[in-house]
């Protein structure tokens, strides 16, 4: 739900990464040609990875497509394509409605901070933030759904208490 913070486990997934380039057009299309030349279902959502989320200059640092299922195709590099297996994980996630702007996703982020500083007894951040987007460009921005999330594990016991910043964020 837009607003709600949750605890979201995932199971282990394959995707198709590639660095985010030119406001994210041309690594659409790349990801799009691969799973198109390798006759891949296109799902939902794509992803996106990001550091220093509080930066002015936000940008993503790639794009991925997941695959429908982690025994499709093979992984490794297809030219400016990595396939790769991503183990399963944790993430702290919120949705959001409208444009993933820069400001969306850093009000959205602050939110997860905010929550995870309240529950770092319990979670630790684990990895960059991520934007998962649910709808095409032909869905009016005022409609579109997407989530931030924050990668996290459980805090092991008599493990100190740290800064709860993402790996990666400044």
């Amino acid at each position: 739900p837009v607003g709600e913070i949750r605890v979201q486990k995932y199971p282990p997934y394959r995707i198709a990464r590639t660095k985010f380039t030119d406001g994210g057009g041309s690594s659409f299309m790349t990801l799009f040609n691969h799973i198109a030349s390798n006759k891949i279902a296109m799902t939902a959502p794509v992803e996106m990875s990001y550091q220093n989320v509080e930066a002015e200059d936000l940008r993503a640092l790639d794009m991925s497509f997941l695959y429908e299922n982690p025994t499709i195709g093979q992984t490794g590099n297809v030219g400016e394509v990595d396939v790769e297996d991503v183990p399963s994980r944790t993430a702290i996630s919120t949705g959001v409605r409208g444009e993933a702007s820069p400001e969306a996703v850093q009000s959205a982020h602050r939110l997860l901070k905010a929550w995870l500083a309240e529950h770092a007894d319990q979670y630790v951040a684990d990895g960059n933030v991520r934007v998962l987007g649910y709808n095409s460009p032909m869905i009016p921005e005022d409609k579109r759904y997407f989530e931030v999330q924050i990668p996290v594990r459980e805090k092991r016991a008599g493990e100190p208490q740290r800064d709860s910043q993402p790996t990666g964020a400044q």
